[in-house]
């Protein structure tokens, strides 16, 4: 999206759809080098019309969009990993190899993770990334699960990770859990809400008073991390949004 200088430049605006379960109405926002975001709750998708929300807001739009100007994609230098206290340098060095290999070099108060072959293509390094941060959920999203589930008794049958684009984390009657691997980005303590969340679904599959009352137990600032997650989103990347 270019620089909107004149309101009558550039219409309809480029826009991105998040579906939101917490959501009680429509609603838009300007976001960091995304640009325009419209936020549908999920019960209101199918009767959504875009355009008539578009023509409905232009004002406001081509108001707050004027001069905005989303940045140019780049390479990623830094990954702060809030929930497992982890922060990782990322370098380049570009190579014949048309793929994307990597040496990760820990250290006691450092991580690098060197990326060598075509790391000039920024959307496959940003997929590379994605992946990459996949497997570290994987690693350690999912030991501090079974951690909290032995602590707690609460057990659960299976777990995985996911890319979910509206949930944080689910768990199904067959007491099945899987975590968004966003979380990674998410502070500890919020992280560990979740966690805590979806495990106490194992017992309560509703968000009834018995539910709430058995994770206000195991987090007693239960409320204070469950307003904090509704806007937990400005932890998370605005690259990993474009992937």
């Amino acid at each position: 999206m270019e620089t909107i200088s004149d309101p009558a430049i550039q219409w309809p605006p480029e826009y991105n759809i998040r579906l939101s379960q917490k959501a009680k109405r429509l609603s838009l926002r300007i976001v960091p080098n995304l640009g325009l975001e419209i936020v549908i709750p999920i019960r209101q998708q199918k009767r959504c019309n875009i355009n008539q929300v578009l023509t409905e807001y232009k004002d406001w739009i081509q108001k707050h969009l004027a001069g905005f100007k989303i940045q140019p994609a780049t390479l990623i230098t830094e990954l702060n990993l809030r929930a497992i206290d982890q922060i990782w340098d990322v370098k380049y060095q570009q190579t014949f190899s048309s793929q994307i290999r990597n040496i990760v070099a820990k250290g006691v108060s450092s991580n690098t993770l060197n990326l060598y072959g075509a790391v000039d293509n920024i959307p496959r390094t940003h997929l590379w990334l994605q992946n990459w941060l996949k497997q570290i959920a994987q690693d350690n999203l999912l030991p501090w699960l079974t951690e909290l589930s032995l602590q707690h008794d609460l057990p659960f049958s299976k777990a995985g990770i996911r890319a979910q684009t509206t949930l944080w984390g689910s768990c199904t009657t067959s007491k099945n859990i899987s975590l968004n691997y966003k979380l990674l980005f998410m502070p500890r303590e919020l992280a560990q809400h979740i966690l805590l969340h979806e495990l106490c679904h194992t017992r309560h599959m509703n968000h009834s008073r018995k539910f709430w009352n058995l994770l206000t137990q195991l987090d007693p600032l239960c409320a204070q991390h469950d307003y904090a997650i509704r806007k937990g989103e400005k932890y998370v990347p605005a690259w990993i949004n474009l992937i």
